[in-house]
């Protein structure tokens, strides 16, 4: 016992126990009320008779601790007891999950086997501490060899001259450590992102000579998408680059630095002996800052470890090199991991390219992995397709085999509906679609261009779209898509007119037109059998049916007016502001199908827009008999306008003719339900 400053005796034993619990020397010398001294005195003493850790202690009294304290030298060894082969002993420490206390029990099992006397466990931990720190560079208690790798950034950077940018710029230190022999690696990165972060891990694989079993890195956006100690989610990339290796990653909990204490501390030494040497030198290339750092990190890994007459690098040669996993014939490739929908021509896009893809997967979405050499497409976690990465001019990599069977294709596009569509709109656009078809490798390459057109028509009108097909054909025996957009994005195919004499140009009323002449309620003419009554028009023309979702069907023969008078009541409607749209049936089908064949946001969101008019005019109504696709399509607009806003439909047949052109009985009646309405001019 030892006597504190106010007199009493105090249990060096306990002292010991609170320094290793975690206190510091300074709070266990003013808890026990000794002298700092004493405490180190203690802690010397129990670290020269091989008691280390806690689990030594337990073993011990006071008694014991004082009495070995007391005696003024080490009696000699007693020879009638059995010494361990530590050479064994330090071998096996290495492998998962064995401990000084299992290797003890199995010498005492033996020992007692031979007849042969046996050191108790305090003695066997005692020699085996001091056989490695006289023979071995590491005492294997708390890290196995090759066990884990603890990554980090550091976080303080570096300032150099990038010479790509001709400005200064600042640099990131990615530092690794092997826990077990205190190997460091660290090198520069212009930035953190995934390929540094990627990049660093190969880099100290290389270094090291071996990958480890698992990598224990901080919760890091780059390489952990979810932190959870239980079930982490890693990135997709940094996951496929440790399986690549054969090692497991093992996030440190949240805000829990000691999870990963040996980097936290390996980030300090690189700090102090890597970038603060640094600090006043002068720096004029990244290339150069990676030379600089190289240098400074194999002087810390050769230089001796502090209390030991060997470095990092011998430690890691002697102890851990061995174990270390084997590292593959060539270094991960990094990969690009993204998402893309299969479109209508059987291909997905990537950085502009187009890569085929089966075609039962028409208009889901995928996972793609890009490498530098190769493309994969995944569908829930399984490859459906892969190709040679297109460079250069090339824009299709096209398997056959993915390819549909004749007349099968999403929302039934194919050749002939392309061309029966190009056809309604002229001769030459007809030519043209034509000449895009026959000119694809693959037909199905050349939807893309074909759909294409079909905007083009509907933003700049079939008019237009014929004469620019007719200037393009007059130029070019090999029409495309980009140059027929150009001429009419620059109104190529719009005749130069003479410039008008400056007059006052007095502004057109609000409404639409039809040719020349614009309808108005004011020209309607009622005279003949044409039975039209004066007043229920002018009622309608003032609009009071569109607040109340009323509605209105105009029945009569060809040539009868019946769409001047529906154009003559949008007229009047868009003169009180109010938004309305003019359109035949077979034009709002074809519109409805195009966005459809886009994609599903593209078809509901064309859909909303015409449930959103507040006054919809349905020109051609019911012509000819509609698709059971086209019934579906109209069902749904008729459906979700009826009772919210007011439509207009105009017919050459009556009401009671509609469900003969309907093919669905049931989507038939409900047109037909959707529809009746309370004025009826015929």
């Amino acid at each position: 016992m030892l006597v504190a400053k106010d007199g009493k005796q105090t249990d060096n034993l306990t002292i010991v126990r609170a320094v290793y619990s975690g206190l510091s020397q300074r709070q266990a010398a003013a808890t026990h009320h000794v002298s700092r001294n004493t405490v180190a005195l203690l802690l010397r003493h129990a670290e020269a008779q091989g008691w280390l850790t806690l689990e030594d202690l337990n073993h011990l009294d006071n008694a014991t601790f004082s009495k070995a304290l007391m005696k003024p030298t080490s009696p000699s060894r007693d020879v009638t007891f059995k010494m361990p082969n530590y050479e064994h002993v330090h071998a096996e420490l290495a492998k998962p999950h064995v401990t000084l206390k299992l290797l003890w029990e199995e010498y005492a099992q033996k020992c007692r086997n031979s007849g042969d006397q046996f050191y108790m466990e305090t003695q066997f931990r005692r020699y085996y501490h001091k056989f490695a720190r006289v023979h071995k560079a590491t005492i294997r208690l708390e890290h196995k060899p090759a066990l884990s790798l603890e990554v980090d950034w550091a976080g303080t950077k570096i300032a150099f001259f990038d010479s790509e940018v001709g400005k200064m710029s600042k640099a990131s230190l990615f530092v690794s450590v092997l826990p077990c022999s205190q190997l460091i690696y660290a090198e520069p990165f212009r930035d953190e992102k995934l390929p540094s972060w990627i990049a660093g891990h190969v880099h100290a694989f290389q270094y090291f000579g071996g990958a480890p079993k698992s990598l224990v890195p901080d919760n890091l956006k780059v390489g952990v998408k979810r932190p959870n100690f239980y079930e982490p989610d890693p990135n997709k990339t940094y996951q496929e680059m440790a399986t690549y290796y054969g090692t497991v990653i093992l996030p440190a909990r949240v805000r829990k630095p000691k999870d990963k204490s040996s980097v936290e501390n390996s980030v300090l030494i690189s700090s102090r002996k890597i970038l603060a040497r640094l600090r006043n030198v002068q720096i004029l290339s990244f290339p150069d800052l990676q030379d600089h750092i190289l240098a400074a990190l194999e002087r810390v890994n050769e230089a001796p470890l502090t209390g030991k007459n060997v470095s990092r690098w011998s430690s890691y040669l002697a102890e851990e090199k061995d174990y270390m996993l084997p590292l593959p014939e060539s270094p991960y490739e990094l990969a690009q991991w993204g998402k893309a929908k299969v479109q209508p021509n059987c291909h997905i896009t990537f950085q502009r390219k187009f890569y085929s893809v089966p075609f039962e997967h028409l208009g889901e979405e995928v996972d793609v992995r890009a490498t530098r050499s190769t493309i994969e497409i995944f569908y829930h976690h399984q490859r459906i397709a892969s190709h040679k990465r297109l460079w250069g001019k090339a824009n299709y990599a096209t398997i056959m085999e993915h390819m549909p069977p004749d007349k099968l294709f999403f929302a039934d596009w194919d050749r002939d509906r392309f061309l029966s569509w190009a056809e309604k709109t002229g001769y030459a656009t007809r030519r043209v679609v034509e000449v895009i078809l026959d000119r694809a490798v693959v037909e199905q390459q050349a939807y893309r261009s074909c759909f294409g057109m079909l905007n083009l028509r509907e933003k700049y009108g079939a008019r237009r779209l014929e004469r620019a097909s007719s200037l393009i054909l007059s130029r070019t025996s090999s029409p495309t898509y980009q140059q027929l957009k150009n001429i009419l994005e620059k109104k190529m195919d719009v005749p130069e007119q003479p410039q008008p004499k400056k007059t006052e140009q007095k502004s057109s009323p609000r409404g639409f037109q039809r040719g020349r002449t614009i309808s108005e309620v004011e020209d309607i003419s009622y005279e003949g059998d044409r039975q039209l009554d004066r007043n229920l028009i002018l009622e309608l023309a003032s609009c009071n049916y569109i607040p109340h979702a009323r509605n209105i069907i105009i029945v009569g023969p060809t040539g009868a007016g019946k769409s001047y008078l529906a154009q003559a009541l949008g007229q009047s409607a868009c003169r009180r502001f109010l938004s309305t749209r003019y359109v035949q049936l077979s034009d709002l089908l074809d519109e409805l199908k195009l966005a459809k064949a886009k994609g599903v946001e593209a078809f509901h969101r064309l859909r909303k827009q015409f449930v959103k008019y507040s006054l919809l005019i349905i020109d051609e109504w019911l012509l000819f008999p509609i698709s059971e696709e086209d019934t579906q399509l109209l069902l749904w607009v008729i459906d979700r306008r009826h009772n919210n806003q007011a439509t207009i439909i105009a017919s050459q047949h009556e009401p009671a003719e509609w469900l003969d052109q309907i093919p669905i009985p049931v989507a038939a009646h409900g047109v037909d339900n959707a529809s009746r309405y309370p004025h009826c001019p015929q």
